[in-house]
């Protein structure tokens, strides 16, 4: 099992002089039984490195989904603590806290889909989740060239907690999942892309990361990673045909791929039960909803549901598309 230090967990203490550098957290979960999940997400502002810009989407049930987004700068020795929202590395390598108090807006799927999210009423939202892992932690290695990062890690675990909103609360117990990255990032050159992770039968989890570029009109891929995890062994893994995005409309509510790797050959079918877009510039200046003109690609965050040997587990599906291509 590969340690990691509380120096790799939290927050680097000297930025470098690179005016490229970033750096970013991100969490997710989805519980399927309770049709509950997020994707959080926390970096630094690409203007001012001491900056942090704050994610918050959070899937409720009735396909309902509350957002926020914020900018902030606050003492982060524990953890990126930008407005309103705190990451706290409790133990590295094995427990964090995620705790947001403050407005969100609620919105539909559809609302997104039509243009870059107008202001509404906001709810009250109170986020209060551990995320835990006996898991390794996987440091991707051979992304030197990559222009979104140098260093890199995930992690896979249990998201347990609640999620008050609008008076109501709602607990939440399924898949959990993390990574944190460094380095120069700029992702003109990115076409689309997969991240893509979750829990399979057995006990296992996996995760995948394909990067296509576009150049000169075509895609070419420019990463391709996959691993699994098998009890505390980390193994890694091929999928010969990533469910790659075809266009920056809605995506399709369903997939199929194939994972393999040294325990065998592993077939997933995945139902994208929610769904909800948001923009990014080259810089990961970060808009609600999908704004061609504004932004170089579309992402949409799907809280998934695998369905592998007839098990049905949670999952996360998140995939890009070039906006204007």
């Amino acid at each position: 099992m590969m340690s990691i230090s509380l120096e790799d967990e939290l927050p680097v203490r000297r930025l470098p002089d690179d005016p490229a550098w970033l750096e970013n957290f991100c969490f997710d979960g989805y519980d399927h039984r309770r049709d509950v999940g997020f994707w959080i997400h926390c970096g630094r502002w690409w203007r001012d490195h001491t900056i942090w810009r704050e994610q918050v989407l959070v899937y409720l049930p009735g396909n309902t989904y509350l957002v926020h987004r914020a900018w902030g700068r606050r003492p982060s020795d524990r953890g990126p603590s930008a407005a309103l929202l705190d990451l706290i590395c409790e133990d590295p390598g094995a427990a964090w806290r995620i705790r947001y108090r403050g407005p969100a807006r609620p919105t539909q799927s559809a609302e997104l889909q039509r243009g870059p999210l107008t202001e509404a009423e906001q709810y009250l939202l109170d986020l209060d989740l551990a995320f835990t892992s006996k898991r390794p932690v996987w440091q991707m290695t051979g992304i030197a060239g990559e222009k979104w990062g140098k260093f890199h890690t995930e992690q896979t675990g249990r998201i347990r907690g609640h999620i008050v909103y609008d008076g109501r609360t709602i607990e939440m117990d399924g898949l959990g999942w993390r990574d944190h990255s460094r380095g120069s990032r700029d992702v003109s050159g990115m076409g689309r892309h997969c991240w893509i992770h979750g829990n399979l039968s057995r006990g296992r989890s996996f995760a995948l990361t394909t990067v296509d570029n576009l150049v000169g009109g075509a895609f070419v891929r420019g990463l391709d990673k996959v691993v699994i995890w098998e009890g505390a062994e980390l193994h890694d893994a091929h999928c010969s045909r990533p469910p790659f995005l075809e266009s920056s409309a809605m995506p399709p509510p369903t997939y199929d791929m194939v994972l393999e790797y040294a325990g065998g050959r592993i077939e997933v079918l995945a139902d994208t039960v929610r769904c909800l877009p948001h923009s990014t510039t080259r810089h990961m200046d970060c808009f609600d909803g999908v704004t061609p003109g504004q932004a170089h690609v579309v992402t949409y965050e799907q809280g998934t549901i695998f369905t592998v040997d007839g098990e049905r587990c949670d999952g996360h599906t998140e995939r890009s598309y070039i906006l204007g291509a």
